[in-house]
């Protein structure tokens, strides 16, 4: 059999992400000292299920876009430290908003975001208080790279206003480079490929976290190492390409090497030979032809390959391929099957309605309305929810393939809502749906370590949680069902804070004196953090004065049940004008799951002038005043505790 010959083209493109928004997480530290803005910042996802094999994964496009976890940083303009941080795991959300909360400068201000670092960095981050530190961050890959787990970087500028929600993109880099690998005949020719395997070796396993755009590679193995990568025929079927990603390499001097191995036949007649071709990647950078030296992070080359049955010879040549995504779809020959993903969602707190769910299977799918079960989430909890209403799950797909579009209105009782269902199909194959809704506000519950007694015995230290920029859309009406105990003062109050609530607080996170005492000024009392922790009734005092209520919160200490141990809290204070008024209205509100926790007559807000009454104080709890009133901390809850 004559020589045969193989050419390739090689290109890189840039590979980046754009952003939309649908959900809003709101996230983000205490910043003190000096001004503060909010940034809400969007980043988008397109899930799909991935296959692999021992040592190597086939790249999916969707899966790429994944976002399983994320650390947004704000630097002062100096770049030296953080001055607001979010992070979080959304579950590889397909689209949501997140917010940090940021002193600003009123100048332009460095922002870091990182996504889907392994778990030891992400937990390390949250501590970090230096561009240093996150400069320093290295990452090492111990097995294949996963689409749907590649880490992305972004590093921009802006200019923050205070005050306000400052709008913005952040399109992320991936960290790795990938590198499309496909082959072809010419036209006319009835030759044939079949790869029965392929390998890839010189893969860089190891990179820092924070790399700086451009074209040419600014890190390498930093321990001389590399990895390989490599793929085995187990299947009936022919591929024409592959994929594989590679941290940032300088591959002058120290390529990547493909080979690919398989039988290459000239016709349907022809028994064929065995052949292996290799090639060494080496891109160098060449005006109007390859835009890197080496590979750079962030870029997508495309190695072409042509065989030609006529040549003896093997020819290189370099040319810009433009990056056309590919989707990605299941294909099972043989055998049944039934793929339902994703299988847990967060709804938006905005929408009633989603269908992202997707499945294929090998036989027609059935949801059955006996299968669908409705809860609420209450102090960690699941309660059967009997009379479900406005509720449905329906298959607008085929039978065979599509989506599943989930019907289901906005909580409106401040507990989240659990939705589970079973997809099943005519093979005896079945898969669970677990489905959370968040109100746009909601309540959470953790359980104190300390002892309660007597009347006074709620173990719970309720958690308010905000989801929206402000509470306009509050119920206005408070039903008591005549249980009030001064029905005049009752209905006088309940309009007042509601109204309050309605128009005036604003959502964002109170300042705090050096000393750790909530400030005390008209501004800061109309703030309400998104999410803050009230006291037990372990934390239940007598009436005394505000001096001595300050003093009180910031000396208190409370502890958590977390497993077996338990988790102290030092870092009390007291609640806001806004924050009081809100633990008073969920308290009375009905459906709320918000058990009467602040039963005396005036407790001490962070407004010194005087103390709140409350819309409807028991009876035997009457003797406490405007100006010597009773008290329960508060304290911020933060990230890394939820």
């Amino acid at each position: 059999m004559r020589l045969k010959n193989i050419l390739f083209t090689i290109a890189a493109t840039t590979w980046l992400f754009s952003s939309c928004s649908e959900e809003t997480l709101v996230d983000g530290p205490v910043i003190s000292g000096g001004e503060e803005a909010t940034i809400s910042a969007t980043l988008s996802i397109n899930s799909v299920e991935t296959k692999a094999a021992a040592n190597y994964e086939f790249p999916q496009d969707d899966a790429e876009k994944k976002i399983n976890n994320y650390v947004i940083a704000v630097f002062d303009p100096e770049k030296a430290k953080v001055v607001g941080l979010s992070y979080g795991e959304p579950d590889a959300k397909e689209s949501f908003e997140v917010e940090v909360v940021a002193k600003c400068y009123g100048e332009k201000q460095p922002i870091l975001t990182l996504v889907n670092l392994p778990s030891v960095q992400w937990e390390a981050c949250k501590a970090y208080t230096t561009y240093q530190q996150f400069k320093d961050l290295a990452v090492e890959q111990a097995g294949s790279f996963k689409s749907s787990e590649l880490i992305k970087i972004a590093e921009q500028s802006e200019t923050l206003n205070k005050g306000q929600i400052n709008k913005f993109d952040i399109k992320v880099d991936q960290l790795v480079a990938r590198i499309d690998v496909s082959w072809k005949f010419s036209a006319g020719e009835e030759a044939s490929f079949d790869v029965s395997s392929f390998k890839i070796t010189g893969i860089n396993p190891e990179s820092d976290v924070v790399l700086p755009a451009g074209g040419t590679v600014c890190t390498n193995s930093k321990k001389n190492k590399s990895m390989t990568s490599s793929w085995d025929k187990t299947e009936e079927g022919c591929i024409s390409s592959f994929s594989f990603y590679t941290y940032e390499k300088a591959t002058e001097g120290s390529p990547i090497v493909i080979e690919i191995t398989g039988v290459l036949k000239e016709s349907a007649m022809d028994e064929g030979m065995a052949r292996t071709f290799k090639y060494e990647l080496n891109p160098v950078r060449k005006a109007g032809v390859c835009e890197t030296t080496g590979l750079v992070h962030g870029n997508l080359y495309k190695l072409a390959g042509t065989f030609d049955l006529k040549e003896r010879n093997m020819k290189w040549a370099y040319s810009i391929v433009d990056w056309v995504p590919r989707t990605t779809d299941v294909n099972v020959e043989k055998g049944n099957y039934l793929l339902v993903t994703p299988l847990k969602i967060t709804m938006p707190n905005k929408i009633t309605d989603d269908n992202s769910i997707f499945y294929q299977s090998s036989s027609a799918i059935s949801i059955s309305s006996d299968e669908i079960k409705v809860y609420i989430l209450k102090n960690n909890q699941q309660e059967p929810v009997v009379n479900i209403q406005g509720i449905s799950i329906q298959d607008i797909g085929d039978g065979i393939k599509g989506n599943i579009k989930v019907i289901s209105p906005i909580p409106v009782n401040f507990l989240p809502r659990v939705i589970e269902f079973v997809v099943r199909n005519n093979n005896g194959l079945s898969e669970k749906v677990r489905i959370i809704q968040y109100p746009p506000l909601f309540l959470s519950a953790r359980t104190t370590k300390e002892s309660v007694s007597g009347s006074l015995n709620n173990k719970s230290m309720y958690i308010v949680n905000v989801l929206v920029a402000n509470l306009s859309d509050i119920s206005s009406t408070i039903i008591k069902n005549g249980s009030e105990t001064d029905k005049a003062d009752f209905n006088k109050l309940s309009q007042q804070y509601v109204n309050y609530l309605k128009q005036t607080v604003v959502i964002g996170y109170p300042a705090i004196s050096g000393e750790g005492n909530t400030v005390d000024s008209d501004d800061n009392n109309r703030l309400m953090s998104p999410r803050f922790m009230l006291a037990s009734h372990a934390g239940t005092t007598s009436k005394m004065s505000y001096t001595d209520a300050v003093e009180h919160c910031r000396g208190y200490s409370e502890r958590e049940k977390s497993g077996t141990s338990y988790v102290t809290h030092n870092d009390w204070r007291l609640p806001t004008l806004a924050e009081l008024y809100m633990i008073d209205y969920l308290q009375n509100v009905q459906g709320s799951g918000f058990d009467m926790i602040l039963t005396g007559r005036f407790y001490w807000s962070s407004r010194r002038s005087e103390a709140v009454q409350m819309m409807d104080a028991t009876t035997n709890n009457q003797s406490s005043t405007s100006k010597a009133a009773t008290v329960r901390c508060v304290r911020d809850v933060k990230d890394g505790e939820m």
